[in-house]
């Protein structure tokens, strides 16, 4: 990596993102900075209330919204002080935040003589618009220099730079015990039928589990005592609870062509890994063994020998964010 470049990542207030760069956060270059606004302010009340509105990349790629200038002195990135002998790479993961404001981070790039790096943790249909041709246009409308996707398709259809993912392991100091034969946690994202018939076929085969789902509605909503509604919980009590388990569930979300986070964890923390998207058969870490992959409900067939198995993929730190880092001062230098 090169000394020469300080790289700033600007994190969205969501403690999964602070965790994937965990293990690059002790490099002298490296600061992260937690949210995109300063944490307290005067105003910040106010700000609250409106801030859905004030940055809606929707309406402000329509119409560029008044009033942003009051609040841009309390954006995280004031705080910083530059060396203008370096090059100063900013990392994004939050592209609602560039989109909303497009001017100020034009400004503040010439200025400061910045490099913008963007990271979409999710497919463009997915966070963005359906149609192709508009995410093309909001794509083209950034002022950033290098965007990266960890969904192969996008890297295709919008030519993206691809990166498969990135994840940093989370280590406890205590040692944990298996609770759950089977553990799900994510929102409901267009699938909730495919969960739900995915949770009966475990149970049914005399296996127990937990299944996290958020974003159901009351309606929605089967008795069970196995599955936790519309409880927000911290990335690391993800991680502690998907210790617990044997194996991990992994749904695909229909708008979604890449892989999941659900995959890149069964091979960090070495679980077994239940999931229907086929394209992990392509991965380096694929393993028949460990990883049972699914078309329909009616192919799950759970035996005791699958979910008794221990997995060790002697994973090598392919999706660590310092692999990453040097992928972007690679590119960056080579210009």
């Amino acid at each position: 990596m090169d000394n020469n470049m300080d790289f700033y990542i600007i994190g969205n207030d969501n403690d999964y993102v602070k965790a994937m760069w965990k293990e690059a956060l002790s490099l002298h270059n490296v600061t992260y900075i937690d949210s995109p606004m300063l944490k307290d302010f005067v105003g910040k009340r106010i700000f609250n209330k409106i801030e859905n509105k004030l940055y809606s990349y929707r309406i402000n790629l329509r119409c560029k919204l008044p009033g942003k200038f009051i609040w841009r002195s309390k954006y995280s990135i004031e705080k910083c002080d530059f060396d203008r002998s370096k090059n100063n790479i900013i990392i994004f993961s939050d592209i609602m935040r560039i989109l909303s404001d497009v001017d100020y981070w034009k400004t503040k790039k010439k200025k400061e003589n910045l490099t913008y790096c963007l990271i979409l943790l999710n497919s463009c249909c997915h966070d963005l618009n359906k149609s192709k041709l508009e995410n093309k246009r909001i794509l083209e409308f950034l002022p950033v220099d290098y965007i990266y996707t960890f969904d192969s398709k996008d890297a295709i259809d919008y030519q993206l730079n691809y990166f498969e993912s990135m994840l940093s392991r989370i280590e406890f100091d205590k040692p944990l015990k298996k609770q759950y034969d089977f553990y799900f946690v994510g929102q409901k994202k267009n699938r909730l039928n495919d969960i739900y018939d995915l949770y009966k076929r475990i149970k049914n085969s005399g296996y127990t589990c937990l299944f996290r789902i958020t974003g159901v509605t009351d309606q929605e909503k089967i008795d069970s005592s196995d599955i936790v509604y519309n409880e927000k919980i911290s990335y690391k009590e993800v991680v502690e609870e998907l210790n617990c388990s044997k194996c991990i569930v992994d749904i695909k979300v229909p708008e979604q062509s890449g892989l999941s986070l659900r995959y890149f964890e069964a091979v960090l923390y070495n679980k077994l890994l239940l999931t229907n998207n086929i394209s992990i058969k392509k991965t380096k870490y694929y393993n028949s063994n460990y990883m049972f992959c699914f078309n329909s409900i009616d192919q799950v067939a759970l035996t005791d020998e699958f979910v008794q198995k221990t997995p060790n993929y002697e994973y090598s730190n392919d999706y660590s964010p310092l692999k990453f880092l040097n992928e972007l001062s690679n590119r960056i230098g080579g210009f």
